[in-house]
């Protein structure tokens, strides 16, 4: 959150800008403890949010927009699609595949252009269909 704050006062003299905050994305749903370990996840998802709402309410006039993407199971090296927890995560998903880092940076293009300058305060999934 410190980088937000800092890239919050980078903006102030211009008067318009983008703030684009990230969910870890990373599972923690298997294992011993794993309740455990969701509900830190889902805290540090709530103070996210709740970090994002009250930013976008203190910025919007300033022509600044605050932002989450949340992204999902994504293709990369450290989780493959075609890995050995793919056969766990897959059946999760209601499109059944993996994202891809091409259309995670798609939507952060989208969001940090000028196509998005009503968008404020929004939480973009980009899961396949995880939460369906």
């Amino acid at each position: 959150m410190a980088v937000s704050f800092l890239r919050c006062h980078e903006l102030r003299p211009t008067g318009s800008g983008k703030l684009i905050g990230r969910d870890r994305g990373e599972w923690r749903g298997v294992g011993a403890g794993a309740g455990r370990r969701r509900s830190r996840r889902r805290d540090r998802l709530l103070a996210l949010e709740g970090y994002s709402r009250g930013a976008a309410r203190d910025l919007a006039h300033r022509g600044i927009t605050v932002d989450i993407i949340r992204p999902g199971f994504i293709d990369t090296e450290r989780n493959p699609a075609d890995g050995p927890a793919a056969s766990i995560f897959l059946p999760t998903t209601a499109m059944g595949r993996y994202g891809t880092p091409e259309e995670i940076a798609a939507c952060v293009v989208f969001l940090a252009g000028p196509q998005s300058s009503c968008v404020t305060n929004a939480a973009l999934r980009i899961d396949g269909g995880y939460g369906a």
